[in-house]
Protein backbone atom coordinates (compact mmCIF):
# COMPACT_ATOMS: atom_id res chain seq x y z
CA UNK A 1 0.00 0.00 0.00
CA UNK A 2 0.90 3.46 -1.02
CA UNK A 3 1.18 5.70 2.47
CA UNK A 4 -0.24 8.92 2.21
CA UNK A 5 0.79 11.31 5.01
CA UNK A 6 -1.17 13.38 6.73
CA UNK A 7 -4.61 12.21 4.59
CA UNK A 8 -6.50 9.08 4.20
CA UNK A 9 -9.14 8.56 1.32
CA UNK A 10 -12.24 11.35 1.75
CA UNK A 11 -15.26 10.49 1.43
CA UNK A 12 -15.67 11.91 -2.16
CA UNK A 13 -12.37 9.89 -3.32
CA UNK A 14 -14.44 6.60 -1.55
CA UNK A 15 -17.56 6.95 -3.57
CA UNK A 16 -15.66 7.77 -7.23
CA UNK A 17 -13.96 4.79 -6.41
CA UNK A 18 -17.08 2.72 -5.42
CA UNK A 19 -18.87 3.75 -8.79
CA UNK A 20 -16.20 3.19 -10.95
CA UNK A 21 -15.63 0.01 -9.57
CA UNK A 22 -19.90 -0.73 -9.80
CA UNK A 23 -20.43 0.95 -12.78
CA UNK A 24 -23.19 2.83 -10.58
CA UNK A 25 -24.38 6.44 -11.00
CA UNK A 26 -23.71 8.84 -7.95
CA UNK A 27 -27.32 8.72 -6.75
CA UNK A 28 -26.99 4.82 -6.93
CA UNK A 29 -23.81 4.91 -4.88
CA UNK A 30 -25.29 7.20 -1.92
CA UNK A 31 -28.34 4.51 -2.14
CA UNK A 32 -26.26 1.74 -1.98
CA UNK A 33 -23.89 3.40 1.13
CA UNK A 34 -27.00 4.23 2.63
CA UNK A 35 -28.78 0.96 2.50
CA UNK A 36 -25.01 -0.74 4.00
CA UNK A 37 -25.07 1.25 6.82
CA UNK A 38 -28.53 0.53 7.97
CA UNK A 39 -27.81 -3.12 7.65
CA UNK A 40 -24.72 -2.57 9.63
CA UNK A 41 -25.09 -4.19 13.31
CA UNK A 42 -22.61 -5.18 16.12
CA UNK A 43 -23.58 -8.77 16.96
CA UNK A 44 -24.76 -8.89 20.70
CA UNK A 45 -22.81 -12.18 21.11
CA UNK A 46 -18.91 -11.18 20.11
CA UNK A 47 -19.90 -7.56 22.12
CA UNK A 48 -21.07 -9.17 25.15
CA UNK A 49 -17.29 -11.29 24.89
CA UNK A 50 -15.78 -8.40 24.27
CA UNK A 51 -17.08 -6.88 27.61
CA UNK A 52 -15.97 -9.96 29.02
CA UNK A 53 -12.14 -9.48 28.39
CA UNK A 54 -11.76 -5.87 28.64
CA UNK A 55 -10.76 -6.16 32.58
CA UNK A 56 -7.70 -8.54 31.46
CA UNK A 57 -6.89 -7.06 27.57
CA UNK A 58 -6.94 -3.79 25.93
CA UNK A 59 -9.66 -4.07 22.52
CA UNK A 60 -9.28 -1.99 19.32
CA UNK A 61 -11.11 -1.80 16.33
CA UNK A 62 -8.49 -1.25 12.96
CA UNK A 63 -10.64 0.23 9.94
CA UNK A 64 -10.33 0.93 6.57
CA UNK A 65 -13.62 3.10 6.65
CA UNK A 66 -13.65 6.70 5.28
CA UNK A 67 -13.47 9.65 7.55
CA UNK A 68 -16.56 9.87 8.56
CA UNK A 69 -16.84 6.61 9.79
CA UNK A 70 -15.65 7.23 13.15
CA UNK A 71 -18.42 9.29 14.10
CA UNK A 72 -20.97 6.74 12.16
CA UNK A 73 -19.43 4.05 14.69
CA UNK A 74 -19.63 5.87 17.83
CA UNK A 75 -23.13 7.07 17.06
CA UNK A 76 -24.76 3.96 16.09
CA UNK A 77 -23.22 1.23 18.03
CA UNK A 78 -21.70 3.69 20.88
CA UNK A 79 -18.17 1.65 20.04
CA UNK A 80 -15.94 3.91 21.70
CA UNK A 81 -17.50 2.60 25.03
CA UNK A 82 -16.70 -1.00 23.67
CA UNK A 83 -12.99 -0.73 23.22
CA UNK A 84 -10.11 1.42 24.35
CA UNK A 85 -8.78 2.24 20.90
CA UNK A 86 -10.85 2.67 17.43
CA UNK A 87 -8.19 3.55 14.64
CA UNK A 88 -9.41 4.54 11.29
CA UNK A 89 -7.48 4.25 8.62
CA UNK A 90 -8.68 7.52 6.59
CA UNK A 91 -7.39 9.38 9.77
CA UNK A 92 -4.11 8.12 9.83
CA UNK A 93 -3.41 8.21 5.67
CA UNK A 94 -2.06 4.07 5.92
CA UNK A 95 -4.42 1.32 5.05
CA UNK A 96 -4.56 -2.36 5.98
CA UNK A 97 -2.36 -4.56 5.00
CA UNK A 98 0.23 -2.03 4.92
CA UNK A 99 2.48 -2.74 8.03
CA UNK A 100 2.62 0.33 9.79
CA UNK A 101 -1.08 0.52 10.28
CA UNK A 102 -0.36 -2.41 12.87
CA UNK A 103 2.48 -1.09 14.19
CA UNK A 104 0.46 1.92 15.04
CA UNK A 105 -2.57 0.50 16.63
CA UNK A 106 -0.35 -1.91 18.63
CA UNK A 107 1.78 1.72 20.05
CA UNK A 108 -1.38 2.97 20.73
CA UNK A 109 -2.22 -0.08 22.33
CA UNK A 110 0.90 -0.17 24.07
CA UNK A 111 1.73 -3.45 23.47
CA UNK A 112 4.52 -5.21 21.14
CA UNK A 113 3.22 -6.59 17.96
CA UNK A 114 3.49 -10.51 19.69
CA UNK A 115 1.12 -9.57 22.58
CA UNK A 116 -1.72 -8.63 19.96
CA UNK A 117 -4.11 -10.72 18.24
CA UNK A 118 -5.75 -9.79 15.17
CA UNK A 119 -9.01 -10.90 13.23
CA UNK A 120 -10.19 -9.42 10.24
CA UNK A 121 -12.51 -11.33 7.50
CA UNK A 122 -10.10 -10.59 4.67
CA UNK A 123 -7.28 -13.09 4.20
CA UNK A 124 -4.81 -9.52 3.12
CA UNK A 125 -5.19 -8.09 5.47
CA UNK A 126 -4.71 -11.39 7.98
CA UNK A 127 -1.48 -11.58 6.45
CA UNK A 128 -0.33 -8.35 6.66
CA UNK A 129 -1.10 -8.49 10.85
CA UNK A 130 1.13 -11.61 10.98
CA UNK A 131 4.44 -9.96 8.69
CA UNK A 132 4.47 -7.61 11.75
CA UNK A 133 4.29 -10.63 14.14
CA UNK A 134 0.91 -10.42 15.05
CA UNK A 135 -1.10 -14.04 15.69
CA UNK A 136 -3.64 -13.13 13.08
CA UNK A 137 -6.45 -15.02 12.01
CA UNK A 138 -9.18 -15.24 9.47
CA UNK A 139 -12.77 -14.38 10.56
CA UNK A 140 -15.02 -17.26 9.44
CA UNK A 141 -17.92 -16.59 11.64
CA UNK A 142 -18.77 -15.69 14.99
CA UNK A 143 -18.69 -19.17 16.90
CA UNK A 144 -15.25 -20.32 14.94
CA UNK A 145 -14.20 -16.79 16.46
CA UNK A 146 -15.62 -16.13 19.77
CA UNK A 147 -14.09 -20.04 20.32
CA UNK A 148 -10.34 -19.12 18.88
CA UNK A 149 -10.12 -15.99 20.82
CA UNK A 150 -11.42 -17.61 24.30
CA UNK A 151 -8.77 -20.70 23.62
CA UNK A 152 -6.13 -17.65 23.48
CA UNK A 153 -7.43 -15.94 26.27
CA UNK A 154 -8.45 -19.00 28.50
CA UNK A 155 -10.72 -16.43 30.56
CA UNK A 156 -14.17 -15.95 31.16
CA UNK A 157 -17.25 -17.86 30.53
CA UNK A 158 -18.72 -18.66 26.88
CA UNK A 159 -20.90 -15.50 26.22
CA UNK A 160 -24.90 -16.46 26.24
CA UNK A 161 -26.13 -17.22 22.87
CA UNK A 162 -22.98 -19.11 21.88
CA UNK A 163 -23.27 -22.43 22.10
CA UNK A 164 -19.83 -25.02 21.54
Amino acid sequence: MVRRPKRGRSEAEIRLRLSEATGLAHPQVEKLLEDFHESAHLDPVLSAYIRSVRSRFKVATLSNAGPDQRRAMIDKFELEQLVDLMVVSAEEGIEKPDPAIYLLTARRLGAGPAHCVFVDDRIDNVRGAAAVGMQAFVHSGLRATVSMLRALTSIGPQPRGLSS
